[in-house]
């Protein structure tokens, strides 16, 4: 059997129509899920703040999953805590930011990493004047005995 272009054209839609019908099957499916997951946890609907994340980029553990609480407004965060979060802390997740605008959520499914909260636990800011002592390498010892 010989295609021509009309019929190549045709086979080629058919499979792109069936490709995005599958996809959106799939999407639908995921929503449903989390839907669930969201019923079984809490008993009530929450806002769905999970990441793309699996694993925690600084500890390489898997993620957990867990329901925070949603944190409204314009909340600023001092720079040193926001490097510090960046770098030693980023999958901590203690609480989701839910903007500016109130939503009837008032708790959030999130995904996070125990060492990172651990980590966050055990971190404070530096008092004024104090400077952030890094773990820095020791030249050796250059007198011999």
């Amino acid at each position: 059997m010989r295609l021509d272009g009309k019929r190549i054209t045709w086979v080629l839609g058919a499979l792109l129509l069936w490709v995005v019908s599958v996809l959106a099957a799939a999407y639908a499916l995921r929503r449903v899920m989390i839907h669930n997951v969201e019923r079984t946890v809490t008993g009530m609907t929450v806002m769905d703040a999970r990441e793309q994340d699996l694993a925690c980029p600084v500890h390489g553990g898997a993620l957990l999953l867990d329901v925070v609480s949603v944190r409204y407004g314009l909340i600023r965060v001092p720079r040193e805590q926001a490097e510090a979060e960046r770098k030693h802390f980023p999958c901590a997740r203690t609480e989701a930011l839910g903007g500016c605008l109130r939503r009837p959520w008032q708790e959030a499914l999130v995904l996070y990493c125990p060492e990172c909260r651990r980590t966050k636990g055990e971190w404070r800011p530096l008092e004024q004047g104090e400077a952030r002592q890094e773990a820095k390498p020791q030249p050796a010892d250059s007198r011999d005995g």
